[in-house]
């Protein structure tokens, strides 16, 4: 029995600087319990889609998307699940969902059509800073230059075969392709 967070070491990693900056960031939801899912009642969704993360404070989640059986879940591409439906690829991996979380400079949410971006009136978190220097210092990242490339490359890769997958499951997934 281990406490750590996850099986991911870069996502434990993540939830200590999460847990020692204890400020927000980024425009997000914070951390959920790993891999629960108390939103999905399909057993294939359910073994698929692991959360980790509110993606904002409505109950939206970012998801690890396990598109096979890979043993290393930091490889694996990560999805949004919207609150009110939904579901589309954010990010190649965990190292791009990283880069994607330092580029946003409002809140991301989805319907079953599109990503977007809601409007923010509140000033950037004077924790950015910290996020931006430790994601430069643990992975020698820095933000990506516009969150919409991280999705793009995301679609271009895992576009046809997320569709493949997700649609038989949710009929009403409508892809994004760019």
């Amino acid at each position: 029995m281990t406490d750590a967070y996850s099986p991911i070491p870069e996502l434990n990693l993540f939830k200590a600087f999460v847990d020692a900056t204890g400020e927000d960031f980024t425009h997000w939801g914070g951390l959920t319990d790993y891999g629960r899912n108390a939103f999905l009642d399909d057993p294939e969704l359910i073994a698929r889609l692991l959360p980790f993360a509110y993606a904002d404070h409505g109950g939206s989640l970012f998801c690890l998307w396990r598109l096979d059986d890979r043993g290393d879940l930091a490889t694996v591409p990560i999805v949004l699940m919207g609150h009110e439906g939904g579901i589309h690829l954010i990010a190649r991996d965990l190292r791009e969902f990283f880069r994607f979380l330092g580029a946003l400079d409002c809140p991301i949410a989805c319907d079953w059509q599109y990503v977007f971006y809601e409007e923010e009136e509140e000033e950037e978190s004077a924790a950015r800073e910290k996020y931006l220097a430790w994601l430069g210092e643990q992975f020698g990242l820095s933000p990506a230059d516009d969150p919409d490339d991280v999705i793009e490359a995301a679609a271009a890769e895992f576009q046809e075969r997320f569709d493949a997958w997700i649609l038989p499951l949710v009929p009403d997934a409508v892809s994004t392709r760019p």
